[in-house]
């Protein structure tokens, strides 16, 4: 029974380490800011430069989607420490 016991407990280690790896740990403030004040940037220069043209849906599209690559690897945030916690305390699934 003794031997049961401990290889639940390490099959339970190997669960709580390889979620710890896989979980989705947030955006952190500085990564949200930054992808905010780029968005703002865009978004002025966008209005000046578009305000006397005619609006290019392509053109449009494609700004957008410079700003959303430039601002993916903007590097996610860490848990606080309590949340840390909480995770490591919170049975896997």
């Amino acid at each position: 029974m003794t031997e049961l016991r401990r290889a639940l407990a390490e099959i339970n280690a190997i669960r709580t380490q390889v979620a710890r790896g896989t979980q989705f740990r947030g955006y952190g403030p500085r990564s949200v800011a930054a992808s905010g004040v780029l968005a703002l940037i865009v978004a002025a220069m966008q209005a000046r430069w578009s305000s006397g043209s005619a609006h290019d849906a392509t053109s449009f599209v494609g700004v957008w989607a410079t700003v959303a690559a430039v601002s993916a690897p903007f590097p996610p945030g860490r848990p606080s420490p309590a949340r840390a916690a909480s995770m490591l305390d919170s049975p896997a699934r």
